[in-house]
């Protein structure tokens, strides 16, 4: 499992060594007889260059990228892990990741309506959408800016969206029951998002 890489790899050699640098963007060994997965964010495919080292899956190599989500990532991760293990143990391939739709340069996402990527391994957060959620680098020092932003909408944005309560935990229903069919998401992460909708729906309108 490769987690979150950017474009760039550790140095091959290094003082006291002499030194030897890891080649721009490199990539997944096509030879190789064991399973690789390789996990990336929202800010790890443009921030942190990633793009620039994509490839083609093969029988042996998955890529998944994964929409509104920060180098810290959360549940579709979670379906990574016991998809590397299946592959594994039972010789099945993980499901194949669209790819999060960049521009001509790759230096941006094409973005949706409300502000979220388009590609990638869709989920509630962006297809049944209460925010704008994005891997872009946030403030701060360090690991900081590997946070990605989250921008809240308002009631008014919401009830637009979703009409009342009802609405809102029917759209998340339905697209979490979209990636889970899709292989994006283990049951027990998918019943714990509808779980949470309707207190999504009331920390954000203050009511029913």
């Amino acid at each position: 499992m490769i987690h979150s890489r950017g474009a760039s790899g550790a140095a091959i050699a290094q003082e006291p060594l002499t030194p030897i640098s890891a080649p721009d963007a490199p990539l997944v060994r096509t030879d190789l007889t064991i399973p690789v997965m390789t996990f990336e964010t929202e800010t790890d495919v443009v921030f942190l260059g990633f793009v620039n080292a994509r490839q083609p899956d093969t029988d042996k190599i998955r890529t998944w990228d994964v929409p509104a989500t920060s180098h810290a990532d959360h549940y579709t991760f979670n379906a990574a892990v016991r998809a590397l293990n299946d592959w594994v143990r039972k010789c099945t391939p993980p499901v194949a990741s669209p790819r999060l739709e960049t521009n001509d340069d790759n230096s941006d996402y094409i973005y949706d309506k409300l502000g979220n990527a388009l590609g990638g391994m869709r989920h509630a957060y962006v297809d049944a959408p209460s925010a704008i959620m994005r891997g872009e680098p946030n403030s701060g020092a360090g690991f900081c800016r590997l946070l990605g932003t989250t921008a809240l909408f308002s009631a008014d944005q919401m009830a637009s969206l979703y009409v009342d309560e009802a609405g809102y935990i029917d759209a998340a229903t339905k697209a979490t029951n979209v990636a889970l069919e899709s292989g994006f998401l283990l049951q027990e992460d998918a019943d714990a998002i509808i779980t949470w909708a309707p207190e999504q729906w009331r920390s954000q309108t203050g009511g029913g």
